[in-house]
């Protein structure tokens, strides 16, 4: 249920966004639009430092042969 309502709002914001910023730049220019951009880019900067303890490193697949844990268990590669 969940992953149907987040795959929703992404595919509205693909739909909605290239018409705001349409609007805003028929409007203003480069400026609002330039604007709405630095505003997200510090949100997510802002969030990434927010949350920069939770963050995980990525772990790549394991070699062949060799074992992984993981929550349930230990898996191997072949």
């Amino acid at each position: 249920m969940m992953q149907g309502l987040h795959s929703f709002g992404g595919s509205i914001s693909q739909l909605v966004a290239p018409i705001i910023t349409t609007y805003l730049f028929q409007h203003s220019g480069y400026q609002y639009v330039m604007v709405l951009q630095i505003c997200i880019l510090c949100f997510a900067f802002i969030l990434v430092i927010g949350f920069y303890k939770r963050l995980v490193p990525l772990q790549m697949k394991p070699a062949p042969g060799k074992s992984a844990k993981y929550k349930n268990g230990v898996f191997y590669t072949m």
